[in-house]
């Protein structure tokens, strides 16, 4: 299975996102300096895997490029079914083509300066994972 990018999971959690023509709320994220944790589980694995950690400057500009790139045709992923109400954000994404791909059905919980967020998806063979997300504000781009 490919990862994700994290600039595309970011832009439909964090963002009010204009897609196939609809105009969706404004989230209410404050752009700045986020730490963004992701925890991966797979059923079977013999071994866990670590908890990964990064910090990304966010602004609104930078994840509707990132929302852009994402609704391009060419791209390996394609999403549908995206909600944003109330603090929650829901989507469905798939990666790839036929037997072969991968889906998906996210949901993220928001607030101004944190996040949470769960990601499963099946796979070829019957591979299944859950990612588990946290995020929060640690202060002003540098």
């Amino acid at each position: 299975m490919r990862p994700i990018v994290f600039p595309i999971l970011l832009a439909f959690f964090l963002l009010p996102l204009p897609v196939s023509g609809q105009s969706y709320p404004e989230v209410n994220m404050k752009e700045g300096l986020w730490e963004i944790t992701s925890e991966f589980k797979m059923p079977g694995m013999p071994m866990a895997i670590p908890p990964m950690t990064h910090q990304q400057c966010i602004s609104k500009k930078d994840l509707a490029n990132a929302m852009n790139q994402a609704g391009q045709e060419n791209q390996q992923c394609r999403t549908a079914n995206l909600t944003i109400k109330d603090d929650k954000v829901t989507y469905d994404i798939e990666c790839g083509a036929g037997e072969n791909a991968t889906r998906g059905h996210a949901v993220f919980a928001y607030s101004s300066e944190k996040m949470t967020g769960t990601m499963k998806t099946s796979g070829p063979q019957g591979m299944e994972t859950t990612t588990n997300f946290t995020g929060r504000r640690i202060g002003d781009c540098r």
